[in-house]
């Protein structure tokens, strides 16, 4: 689900695995409540024709629900759709393996995260949504040292072992802290996990090999550099 916030021009992404009313309900009001969370007050949300946002028009408080008749669609979210998916495809298309399925939302919300930094002239702010929207001034040199899909060793802290101080991750999207921290996917533990402490690695071909054995299945990911049995 994907939610472009006026005036700011921020937007919001959510994965949704049905397109159900609980299930949008509850997408929407995380998003109504990360906007709170940070002072703005949402009084309207316009949606598309879809029957599931139908049956919420009275579900939240102080918010009128406003959906399209059909065929129509809401203008500016169209147009951020579009964005995203061009960008989507554009990523996909350089990526050096073949993206597994599961990565996907998390490259949508690396793409999202791109469009939140730039600026528009449709703001009179001199500032992107982002900054607009968290106060927080933008570190580029940590929020652009990385790109999706880049090899990384992340910091996975020390101990009195000969054990690897340092996780095989694929970097997915910045987290939007003051750290600067991004979000990985471990190729060892086979979950999603945050860091500051990285080094971006070259590319190996090893790394490209165990990525495009992936099958379209694949919830997890083998450990990089462990020997063949």
């Amino acid at each position: 689900m994907v939610t472009v916030c006026k005036p700011l021009l921020l937007v919001l992404q959510c994965p949704v695995e049905r397109e159900t009313a609980l299930v949008l309900g509850n997408a929407l009001q995380n998003q109504i409540e990360l906007l709170r969370s940070r002072g703005f007050i949402p009084i309207r949300v316009h949606t598309d024709p879809q029957s599931a946002f139908r049956t919420l028009t009275t579900k939240f408080e102080n918010v009128m629900i406003d959906t399209g008749g059909a065929g129509d669609y809401v203008p500016k979210a169209d147009i951020q759709i579009r964005r995203i998916k061009e960008m989507v495809r554009g990523i996909k298309a350089v990526l050096p393996w073949k993206l597994p399925p599961f990565l996907l939302k998390d490259l949508i919300a690396f793409a999202v995260s791109r469009i939140n930094i730039r600026r528009s002239t449709a703001v009179s702010q001199n500032v992107c949504a982002r900054v607009a929207f968290t106060g927080i001034k933008l570190d580029f040199r940590k929020e652009l040292s990385l790109g999706f899909g880049d090899y990384c060793e992340v910091y996975d802290g020390t101990d009195n072992t000969t054990k690897s101080r340092s996780l095989p991750c694929v970097a997915l999207y910045p987290c939007c802290n003051i750290a600067g921290s991004w979000a990985f996917y471990s190729l060892t533990t086979k979950t999603r996990i945050c860091r500051m402490q990285l080094k971006k690695m070259v590319t190996s071909a090893e790394f490209v090999e165990k990525m495009n054995a992936l099958d379209s299945d694949a919830v997890a990911l083998e450990p990089v550099g462990e020997n063949e049995q």
